[in-house]
């Protein structure tokens, strides 16, 4: 502008602060809706946890401008806090931090663990003065982190994780912000319980599948009915069975397949039981399409909702003909065994009771004739006795010797017979009369006496002179026992270029020493 010989420069001022403020508010603000409005892209988007949170990470930084977001785990048993994604300026801050949420621990992060404890988000709008960021101030500043906000994510009101997001710039977070950022984080809750629906959802249509292919491919036969036993549903077994095609079962009452030999009193019974609630078990005799019979073994259990009220009925069903044919045949032959295993035994008790019979009269024929023989054997051998006491030739006296013994073997022969059939027949008797052991012991060593003498075996007798009471016993069962153990001393004793020596002792034994019987022998070879 001139005034005459002069040049005048005007100028006008105006304050912009505000507006600058305004504009860089609504720049922020536009960045957090921009990450607002990507996050809930990314959650119609994705179908798993990991890859929401590595793009929500992303987005925060690439889209909303902040230096550092990281997404952690929370497991409320340990109050462990494991990173699952992050993205930007990290250099190792994360490895660091101690993200055990515990109050009062020193060395952990005190905003995430408000953040839990609280299940709220928590601000710090400026690090270098914050005094909960003291431990970690260091670290956060160094790698250009000015504020910082920290938001739980929470899943069926209880936190499971956190969500934490570092600006360049002290007092980056404000109300209206906040309001956004609080939005967000609660998008990606809701994201969470959408994946754990899913997965229960998964999981129960999984358990479905495997329960419908085993209910299809079921040997059995199963059916459902509704209350008023009409058929909703059959599987493949239940259609093998019957022979019908499924869309002639479907609506049918299962009464299609009654054969008529059923007692009505059956049917009564199945029904009060299942009407009340209970299951029942039993067996009809039903028929196929075909017209043939077949029997089965019967299931039947109510179906209640989730309130408990019956809405169904299930039947499950097994062909049990062949088992009760084979039972029938099995119940036949036990019976034909039976009445063959009688007869067999009735048989085998009159074989017994013949074999008996015959075995005693044996035993009764050899016992007679053993006594017949014994008779003429002692007058034998008494006139034997008679013979020896007269003048005989020396070739008469070895000959009259050789019958004496043969005679006498004869008789032990006779003897043991005539014992094995007294035993046979039940007629053996012990007789208990008073024997002097002495006596029976002397006369048993004198008669063996002529064996030890043929087989160059010398025999000696001793007879404690203590041994002068009877005893009460057999004297003739006694003698028997003596001559076997004394003709088996004599004969084990005899033998080539040998000189035996046989010994009979008899000892009194006190009582107080032994407990066997007062006498004894003891027969020593030589």
């Amino acid at each position: 502008m001139n005034f005459g010989d002069k040049t005048y420069l005007v100028g006008v001022f105006r304050d912009i602060t505000q507006r600058k403020e305004n504009e860089a508010k609504i720049k922020r603000l536009n960045r957090i809706y921009c990450v607002l409005s990507n996050i809930n892209t990314t959650i119609v988007r994705v179908r798993e946890q990991g890859e929401l949170f590595r793009e929500a990470c992303r987005i925060a930084v690439e889209h909303g401008g902040f230096v550092f977001a990281w997404i952690g785990k929370f497991d409320a048993d340990t109050r462990q806090v494991t990173p699952l994604a992050q993205a930007g300026r990290d250099d190792g801050y994360l490895a660091q931090i101690n993200l055990t949420a515990y109050e009062g621990i020193p060395g952990s992060c005190a905003l995430t663990t408000l953040a839990l404890t609280g299940v709220a988000p928590v601000v710090c709008n400026d690090i270098a003065s914050d005094e909960r960021m003291a431990a970690w101030r260091d670290p956060a500043l160094s790698r250009g982190y000015r504020s910082v906000s920290v938001f739980p994510l929470v899943v069926e009101g209880l936190p499971v994780g956190v969500f934490a997001l570092y600006a360049a710039e002290p007092d980056a977070f404000d109300d209206e912000e906040m309001k956004l950022l609080i939005e967000m984080s609660e998008d990606i809750s809701y994201a969470l319980v959408n994946f754990r629906l899913d997965a229960r959802r998964k999981q129960a249509e999984d358990e479905l599948r495997k329960l419908s292919l085993a209910v299809e491919q079921s040997p059995s036969s199963i059916v459902i009915t509704d209350l008023d036993a009409n058929i909703e549903y059959v599987n493949e077994g239940f259609i093998r069975a019957t022979g019908y095609r499924r869309d002639e079962l479907i609506g049918q009452n299962p009464g299609i397949l009654h054969s008529g030999k059923n007692s009505r009193e059956t049917y009564d019974d199945m029904w009060a039981a299942l009407t009340s609630g209970k299951i029942w078990k039993g067996e009809f005799i039903n028929r196929r399409k075909d017209g043939s019979e077949y029997i089965e073994s019967i299931f039947v259990s109510p179906v209640r909702d989730t309130e408990g009220r019956i809405t169904h009925y299930l039947g499950i069903k097994e062909d049990i003909t062949e088992r009760k044919l084979a039972e029938a045949a099995l119940s036949k032959l036990n019976e034909e065994l039976e009445s063959k295993v009688v007869s067999r035994t009735a048989d085998l008790e009159h074989a017994r009771f013949e074999a008996e019979q015959a075995n005693q009269a044996k035993s009764s024929f050899l016992a007679a004739m053993s006594h017949e023989i014994r008779t003429p054997m002692n007058g034998v051998i008494g006139m034997l006795d008679v013979l020896q006491q007269s003048s005989l030739k020396t070739a008469q006296i070895d000959m009259v010797n050789i019958i004496h013994d043969s005679a006498f073997s004869l008789l032990s022969i006779i003897d043991e017979i005539l014992d094995f059939s007294k035993i046979e027949a039940g007629k053996l008797q012990m007789e208990s009369v008073p024997v002097n052991i002495a006596d029976v012991v002397n006369g048993t060593c004198e008669t063996m006496g002529r064996m030890a003498l043929k087989k160059e075996v010398e025999l000696t007798l001793f007879v404690d002179p203590a041994i002068h009471v009877a005893v009460m016993g057999d004297p003739g069962r006694l003698r028997q026992i003596l001559v076997n153990l004394t003709s088996n001393a004599i004969k084990f004793s005899s033998g080539q270029n040998r000189q035996g020596k046989v010994s009979v002792r008899v000892l009194l034994v006190e009582d107080d020493q032994s407990e066997n019987t007062p006498e004894q022998a003891w027969l020593e070879p030589g």
